[in-house]
């Protein structure tokens, strides 16, 4: 016959039979044996037991459970102190023992009561805990009455044995973060009067139960505050989904998560911790109202519960709702709204309201918060401190710009455990368990207050990585746009979708077929497939390619390297193309040297600059293929690849980096040519050659022209015409696609409609430039101009090009041009300029300064990224890479520009650092930098520049046999910089008073050099620089 099965025991912890006999008095021995001493003395009082005389360990009524517990106590002594259980009755005797019924006793044998004496474990006790402790104890009573304990008859038997056997020992739990209902046995091991968590048996431990309220302390995970928040899922989701939490998030699990799963993800409680586990740690015979396990699971189930039940989509509604203004467009046109993408400009106002209809900062906070209130529990936010500074540290999120990181510390901010009443009240004054943890695993995470500090940081990490990432993907799409470089916009889905689909409408209508069937399986298996993006622009949206993850992306780059070395060797091929500031640099030397005489004479200079509408959407496959072909003229291309050593001087350290790779034309005898440089290095060849077929580069760039397959949501498109942006052949077949264009008609035409006989365009009365896309074109006739302007103005129908109205520029009367915008540019001082690429070129002088104008319609903190703790070095770093872009020679050599434009240059560049400076300290999370480092970052920022000139200038001389001259003193460059700091501080008074003071002490050093000096004179000019002080920073 089979064995009958035992009923599972009640549900709870420790025998129920003591607990209703004796409530809060049953506890372990141990806590009894500290429950009955004298309160410790004060901190450096003396021990009123032992005065100090006894032995160096103390006594036990000074060192409690660090002298009752020892390392090398023997393993029976251990679970005598801290898991046997009995009842403790205060001066004498103990209150009779209720009479149990089979009624209420619940369980089956209280039927036969035990009619035992009581039993005195006093003697035995003391003589144990004496030789274990070594010091006398006042006489306890620890009574344990055997009519109130339903025992087997092993137990029985082991009462006659050992005198403390009557004492319970609890049965180890079993699982994770579980609370079950213990089973009972038959054996000596009865169940505690502790309620249990079980937890799996990682480690064999001999120790005794760890109460809740330690277990949280000190095997919670250890969570730094340097750790970063992960912001990149935030960008670019266009996923849309019924539930706010992803799949694998514990709030939206199909099974509801009990409270002690979702406590143990927050927390990251160690298994190897928290095997075993009780509630309650208190040596007082009341029940403890701050312990955690009396409330921190109800308010865990109540965070679950408001999880499902919360209202998202009204939320998102109420407080993201789009402006009255916006709103009522979107409401009226949102069916009819046609969008200009692709070919000619045909903006309209629809598409207008639709990109401005992103959420502000401020209501995506609102929403978050919101969100927040209504399904946290009040509790678990803290008091009002705590609530105003968790939502100015959630704003301060939201309003990163791209690429900007978020440390935990941001999280936490102004928070402080004080705050939080939960985490506070948590104390360790009584309790054994900080010390057993720490002797049997050796787990510490240092003082009470770092226990609870860590503790509030894996709240709050919890709540970011948890809650706010989560909603912010869920409901918005967030991109930056192409005006604003790094702010963040959030779009709510429903109004990006709107977007994206008109914007891929006329990308059909345009250029791009939807695939469907067969033909779209085919494709995909032989053709690259890409995911597309876009990026909202002023009027319209851009599309972006991800061509990175291609699996040829190898192959492609040694074309592009072909092409390259192509493009260096037969210029001509590529028409007026240039690529850089350097080729710019040249072109533009070579034509002034040329009509020197002309520019003395003060001859009237006619400029034009038009740019291509789309200029990578309407080329033509068959065509730029064609081209392709008649530029590659060797049927074998050989590649070698050269490393070059350079050494840092500030780390004195050696760094590696690849160069460009040499070509051959596929002779036996390789000529490797390099790339000269003014810096030292050394070229160290890799011995890697490798070689590619004529026909296998017709092939890839064939397949990356006609193939491409781009994913936009879940379709996939072929573009039949126009190449794709985001390869790094594509600004090469542009330029080549142009510069035929150029040889075949544009050229010709300029040949053709010349003034006179003597008239030829290859005189250096004319200047023909382009940056991929972007035209130039200089001369001293107004009619030769006049006639360049109006072919650009018709297009070429044989290259599907045309330019874009919006973007022309020209310093002379043009007939029946109302509905071409003419961008040209009008300082305070009255000189004009056209802007080109990145340039102002100014139209009686043709001297040179930086374009600035696309800073007027823009804040200035939109242009930089900000690191929240930044340090000395990082700022210097920032500043000088702030400075970079306006080194080039282009800007400093007074061949081309006047002493007063030069020093122009610097100031205003220096302007520009110093607004981004106050832009960038004012973002910092601490003003930790003192006035005295800051001074000293800015110095090394002046010379820095001064060099870099110098540098640059040399290395243009040994690539571009170009001879600038460079008339420009470094005092110069120091006064200029401290003049335009000044200049840009003195706006923001109250914030660098102390700093201004430097700087004015440090400029009074190099004296009035204005006064000696024309060209200072003129840099400093306000109505010079007229521009800068529209600019908003």
């Amino acid at each position: 016959m089979a064995r009958r099965r035992r009923r599972r025991g009640s549900s709870g912890s420790g025998p129920p039979e003591l607990r209703l006999a004796y409530g809060a008095r049953a506890r372990t021995l141990g806590r009894a044996v500290l429950s009955l001493l004298p309160p410790p003395p004060p901190p450096g009082a003396p021990c009123p037991a032992c005065r100090g005389g006894g032995r160096s360990a103390g006594c036990l009524a000074c060192r409690r459970w660090a002298h009752l517990l020892r390392d090398g106590d023997p393993v029976a002594y251990r679970g005598l102190v801290t898991r046997a259980v009995c009842a403790l009755a205060p001066a004498g005797a103990a209150p009779p023992p209720p009479r149990y019924t089979p009624g209420n006793a619940g369980h089956s044998q209280a039927k036969s009561k035990i009619n035992n004496s009581d039993f005195i474990v006093q003697d035995v006790l003391l003589k144990d805990l004496g030789a274990t402790v070594n010091d006398e104890v006042h006489p306890m009573e620890l009574t344990v009455d055997k009519k109130s304990l339903t025992m087997s008859s092993d137990v029985n038997n082991s009462l006659t044995k050992e005198p403390y056997g009557v004492l319970c020992y609890e049965k180890p739990p079993s699982s994770v973060f579980d609370i079950r209902p213990s089973q009972g046995h038959s054996t000596s091991r009865i169940q505690s009067t502790c309620r249990q968590v079980g937890l799996p048996n990682f480690l064999h431990l001999n120790s005794g139960p760890i109460c809740f309220d330690c277990l949280m302390l000190n095997s919670s995970k250890n969570v730094k505050v340097d750790s970063l928040v992960s912001r990149h899922a935030v960008f670019y989701n266009r996923r849309t989904s019924y539930n706010i939490f992803h799949g694998n998030h514990i709030l939206n699990k199909r099974k509801r998560p009990d409270a002690l799963s979702l406590i143990r993800h927050i927390f990251g409680i160690k298994g190897c911790c928290a095997k075993f586990m009780r509630c309650d740690c208190s040596g007082s015979t009341t029940t403890n109202s701050n312990c955690l396990h009396l409330w921190l699971p109800k308010l865990m189930n109540k965070l679950i519960r408001n999880s499902k039940r919360c209202q998202y989509k009204k939320l998102v509604l109420k407080h993201c709702s789009v402006n009255s203004k916006i709103g009522a467009k979107l409401a009226k046109n949102d069916s009819k709204a046609q969008y200009p993408f692709g070919g000619k400009p045909a903006c309209n106002n629809k598409s207008y309201v639709q990109l401005e209809a992103y959420s502000t900062h401020q209501q995506v906070v609102s929403f978050v918060w919101a969100v927040l209130t209504q399904i946290i529990p009040e509790p678990l936010l803290g008091n009002s401190y705590s609530k105003r500074s968790l939502r100015i540290n959630i704003w301060k999120f939201i309003k990163l710009r791209r690429f900007e990181t978020f440390h935990l510390s941001d999280c936490i901010g102004e928070l402080k455990v004080s705050q939080y009443s939960w985490i506070s009240s948590i104390g360790l004054s009584d309790c054994f368990c900080s010390a057993l943890m720490e002797k049997e695993i050796g787990l510490s995470n240092g003082s009470e207050e770092q226990k609870r500090q860590n503790l509030l940081h894996c709240w709050i990490s919890w709540i970011f990585s948890d809650i706010v990432i989560p909603l912010v993907q869920a409901y918005f799409y967030v991109t930056e746009r192409e005006s604003r470089r790094y702010d963040a916009f959030y779009y709510l889905k429903t109004v990006w979708r709107d977007l994206t689909s008109i914007a891929v409408a006329s990308l059909i209508r345009q250029n791009f077929k939807i695939l469907r069937g067969t033909s779209r399986k085919a494709i995909r298996q032989s053709c690259f497939t890409s995911r597309v993006r876009f990026v909202p622009k002023a009027r319209d949206m851009r599309p972006l390619v991800n061509l990175k993850a291609q699996s040829k992306d190898g192959l492609l780059n040694k074309c592009h390297l072909i092409i390259k070395k192509v493009r260096d060797e037969n210029p001509e091929m590529f028409g007026s193309s240039v690529f850089d500031y350097n080729n710019v640099h040249k072109n533009l030397c070579d034509f002034l040297s040329s009509v020197r005489s002309y520019l003395k004479e003060k001859a009237k200079i006619y400029v034009v600059v038009a740019d291509v509408s789309k200029a990578f959407d309407c080329i033509s496959h068959d065509m730029v293929l064609k081209v392709v072909d008649d530029v590659l003229k060797y049927d074998n291309y050989v590649l070698r690849k050269c490393t070059k050593v350079v050494c840092n001087r500030s780390k004195n350290a050696i760094y590696r980096f690849d160069s460009n790779v040499s070509i051959s034309k596929g002779n036996d005898i390789c000529d490797f040519s390099v790339q000269l440089s003014s810096s030292g290095g050394i070229l160290v060849d890799q011995g890697k050659i490798s070689s590619i077929q004529k026909k296998a580069i017709q092939r890839l760039i064939s397949e990356q022209v006609k193939c491409n397959i781009f994913k936009i949501g879940q379709n996939f498109y072929s573009q039949q015409v126009g190449i794709a942006q985001g390869s790094k052949l594509s600004p090469n077949l542009c330029s080549l696609y142009y510069g035929h264009l150029e040889n075949s008609v544009l050229l010709k035409f300029l040949r053709d409609g010349k003034i006179d006989s003597d008239d030829d365009v290859s005189a250096p009365k004319s200047l023909l430039m382009r940056f991929i896309d972007d035209f130039i074109f200089i001369s001293f006739s107004k009619e030769h101009a006049l006639n360049f302007f109006n072919r650009m103005r018709r297009g070429f129908v044989y290259y599907n090009c045309y330019m874009n109205d919006s973007k022309y520029g020209f310093n002379f009367e043009v007939a029946n041009s109302e509905h071409c915008c003419n961008r040209i540019y009008r300082g305070d001082d009255g000189f004009s300029f056209i802007p080109w690429s990145g340039l102002l070129i100014n139209c009686e002088t043709l001297e040179i300064q930086a374009d600035y104008t696309r800073y007027l319609d823009i804040l200035i903190s939109s242009t930089i990224t900000v690191k929240m703790h930044s340090s000395v070095k990082y700022l210097q770093s920032k500043l000088c890479h702030y400075m970079r872009p306006k080194c080039h020679p282009i800007f400093y050599d007074s061949m081309i520009n006047s002493p007063g434009t030069v020093r122009l240059n610097i100031y205003q560049a220096f302007l520009l650092c110093a607004m981004k400076f106050h832009c960038y300290i004012r973002s910092m999370a601490d003003g930790s930098i003192s006035k005295l480092e800051l001074l000293y970052i800015i110095k090394k920022t002046f010379r820095y520049m001064h060099s870099l000139i110098i540098r640059r200038i040399q290395d243009v001389e040994l690539q571009y046999n170009v001879h600038p001259v460079l008339k420009l003193k470094r005092k110069e460059t120091m006064w200029l910089g401290l003049s335009a700091y000044l200049r840009v501080l003195q706006k923001k008074q109250s914030r660098y008073r102390d700093l201004l003071a430097l700087l004015r002490e440090e400029i009074g050093r190099y004296g009035h050099l204005d006064y000696d000096s024309d060209g200072l004179r003129y840099a400093v000019d306000d109505l010079h620089s007229s521009m800068f002080w529209k600019f908003k920073f």
